[in-house]
Formats: structure tokens, C-alpha cells, sequence
């Protein structure tokens, strides 16, 4: 199968870190407070402070958590492939499959640009009754019209190249 088009998305993990830094630093600072006041000065923190081994596990439980949304946050990723069958996308971890779509199921398609907060409530894999948007970043997409009745959104960083797939995908002779 000749490939027209294939990327693959992820969000940067500067994204992650400006989204878990400053919940961090309040961790570090409040239970910072509280240890070196209950724990180094041996006065209790706060109305009904927690055991000393409860205020040493808490905070770590909470860096722990970050640590593992930042994990996810950076491992979420979007790949598209525009082969001459159709166009093949994942946008893991919401859905593992591989979904397909065959150039027969194409009623229309155009490049667009977006304002995913607006039109679908965010970035990620969203649904909004027969609208579909499947984005990580940016404002540029393939919107598709299906036969089914659905519409769809793919995000793309190459919005010229994919234009020039979908072309190719479904005018073949024109090029």
C-alpha cells in the first residue's frame, strides 16, 4: 500500500510541565510547612493535624500522581496515515484501535482551521452528537463529511502536506 501522508502527534512535555508545576509547588510548599512545623519543631500542623508518618506519605502520593499525569499527558498521541485505501488514525490512550476510513465513505473534505475549545469543548478525542474532532494541538484539521451522516476533525502540524494526501487520495488521476 503507497503511504501519501503519515504523522504523528504528541503534546510537548513543556505543555505537561507548565500544567503540573504550580500544583507541585503548593504541594511541596503547604506539606513543606507542615512537616518542618510538626515534624522539626514538634508543634502540631493545624486543628486536627495528621500522624507524622500520614504527613510524610501524602505529599509523596500527591508528587507521585504528577508524575503520573505527566506521563500520560506526554504519551498521548495522535498518528495519521493517508494511504490509497482511505485514512487510518489512533488517537491513543482513548482509543487503542486503529480506525479507518475507506475513500468510498467520503462525501466531502477540506482543510480547516479551528477553534477547539469552542467547536468541541477541547483537544483530545471529542464527540459532539454526529461531530467528531480527534486533535492534540494547534488549529489546523482534515474535516471529513461522511456518508454515514458523521463529520469528522483530524488535526494536523502539516496541514499543507496533508492537503496534498488527500488530493492525491481522491483525485488520483489529477495529479
Amino acid at each position: 500500500m503507497r503511504m501519501l501522508f503519515e504523522e504523528t502527534q504528541k503534546n510537548p512535555p513543556i505543555y505537561a510541565l507548565g500544567a503540573l508545576a504550580p500544583g507541585t509547588l503548593i504541594v511541596f510548599g503547604v506539606f513543606g510547612y507542615g512537616i518542618y512545623q510538626q515534624i522539626g519543631l514538634g508543634k502540631p500542623w493545624g486543628d486536627k493535624p495528621m500522624s507524622d508518618d500520614a504527613l510524610i506519605f501524602v505529599p509523596i502520593f500527591l508528587i507521585l500522581v504528577m508524575i503520573s499525569v505527566y506521563i500520560l499527558i506526554t504519551h498521548i498521541n495522535l498518528k495519521t496515515i493517508i494511504n490509497r485505501d482511505g485514512i487510518d488514525f489512533r488517537h491513543w490512550p482513548n482509543s487503542k484501535k486503529w480506525m479507518h476510513i475507506s475513500k468510498t465513505e467520503i462525501i466531502s473534505w477540506e482543510m480547516v482551521n479551528y477553534k477547539a475549545i469552542r467547536e468541541f469543548g477541547g483537544h483530545g478525542a471529542m464527540k459532539r452528537k454526529k461531530k467528531e474532532s480527534y486533535t492534540i494541538r494547534g488549529t489546523s484539521g482534515l474535516h471529513l463529511k461522511l456518508h454515514s451522516g458523521r463529520e469528522l476533525l483530524i488535526g494536523t502540524q502539516r496541514s499543507e502536506a496533508m492537503r496534498l494526501a488527500m488530493s492525491r487520495l481522491m483525485n488520483p488521476e489529477s495529479l
